[in-house]
Parts: C-alpha cells; sequence; structure tokens
C-alpha cells in the first residue's frame, strides 16, 4: 500500500526568519482547500504536511530526531531483506545528512519526500530514481520553496511566477512540460533521483546527490 501526503516548506537560505505573512498565506490557501495541515517550524524553516489517510501507512514521522515524509510507496530492501514503510520512515529519521545518500540507494519505487533535522536546521528534498513522483520548488531571494503539490505553488501570491512559453507550448503538445520545467520560470521539478538541500543555494556545503547544484532561477 502507499501513503498519501502532500506538503510545502518554505526555508531561508540564510537562516533567517519565514515571514510571518507567508505563513498565514500557506495555512489559509490549504485551509481553503479543505485540508488541515500539521505545522513544523524551527528558526529559519516553515514546513505544512497533511497525510491524505486515502490508504496505507502513516506518510511521516516527527520526534526529537526530526520530521521524515515519505510520500508514496518505497521499496526499501537493506542485507538482502525488504522492509516496511514504517522502517524506511524510522531509518530515514535517524539518518544524518551524509547517511541520506545511502538510504535512497537503497529504495527502489515511486516516491518523494523530505526529511529535516533541528540541529542542522537544513531540509533535504529528494525523489525516486525514476523521477515519478515530482516535488516543485523554486528560489526567491533568500528564501527556497518548495511542494508536492503544484496547484499550492502557483495560489500563492508571494512567489514570483511567470509564465514560461516553451512549457506552456509543451503541456499543449504532450500533456506535461518536458525535463524539469514547469509552466512557470521561476519553478521547477526535482529530477530523477536527486536530493536538494535548503542550504545548496549558499556558500556553505551542501548536499546534491546526482547533479551539480542547479543555477536558481
Amino acid at each position: 500500500p502507499q501513503s498519501m501526503a502532500i506538503f510545502f516548506g518554505i526555508s531561508s537560505i540564510s537562516k533567517s526568519k519565514v515571514p510571518d505573512i507567508w505563513k498565514q498565506s500557506a495555512q489559509t490557501l490549504l485551509s481553503n482547500h479543505s485540508l488541515h495541515p500539521t505545522t513544523y517550524v524551527t528558526k529559519s524553516s516553515f514546513i505544512l504536511w497533511q497525510d491524505m489517510k486515502i490508504w496505507g501507512p502513516e506518510s511521516s514521522t516527527n520526534t526529537a530526531a526530526g520530521l521524515s515524509i515519505i510520500a508514496g510507496n518505497p521499496i526499501y530492501i537493506k542485507n538482502g531483506r525488504c522492509f516496511s514503510h514504517d522502517s524506511a520512515l524510522a531509518d530515514l529519521n535517524s539518518s544524518k545528512h551524509d547517511q541520506i545518500e545511502k538510504f535512497l540507494m537503497l529504495c527502489n519505487g515511486t516516491f518523494c519526500g523530505l526529511h529535516i533535522a533541528p540541529i542542522e536546521d537544513t531540509i533535504y528534498i529528494y525523489s525516486d530514481k525514476l523521477g515519478a513522483r515530482p516535488i516543485y520548488w523554486g528560489v526567491q531571494g533568500d528564501f527556497f520553496y518548495f511542494s508536492t503539490s503544484f496547484w499550492i505553488l502557483e495560489q500563492l501570491d508571494f512567489i514570483t511566477k511567470t509564465p514560461d512559453d516553451i512549457a506552456i507550448s509543451e503541456v499543449s503538445a504532450f500533456g506535461f512540460p518536458l525535463g524539469t520545467r514547469s509552466p512557470y520560470k521561476e519553478i521547477k521539478t526535482i529530477f530523477d533521483l536527486r536530493i536538494f538541500s535548503s542550504s545548496m543555494f549558499s556558500k556553505s556545503t551542501s548536499l546534491i546527490y546526482g547533479v551539480n547544484p542547479p543555477i536558481s532561477p
């Protein structure tokens, strides 16, 4: 069974505070769509997520070690054995930042997810090996934002959005944009088996698996 979850997050690259008006705007948007998300806040990050509870196991674990969310169905194989979704969440939540790559190497299936440890105050978002379960992301000034749902980013007024004519033409021709494009130039998708961190656009070290840090929009 798959877990169904949606999440939205925004994090300051310089570790400053996320504006309260942005937090309120995101909460209001989800409430207007009959959603009642859980909130996770650190000094420089703000996350909303909701387990849709349509089928399958819990999609998240939130402990003193941090918050981990897996949306989808990872097939977690370790030491030749296949482990449950709950075991995958537990191992991910106990992973340090340099262990997340190793964790994902043990996972097959269709999924995407998020991990944040309070001691680091850095968000890591990732996709599966095929990029079949997308996460949409962008950078605006000092802030890195992302969501499993494109409509959330599209409807938030504080996010700058410029129509991408190429992507729009691709939607007309194929039904979806190609590559990492979205209908807006500022919003991209995470491609296959990539890990992005909220610190990757700063001068500090960052964990990027498979590619060099992308150029910010």
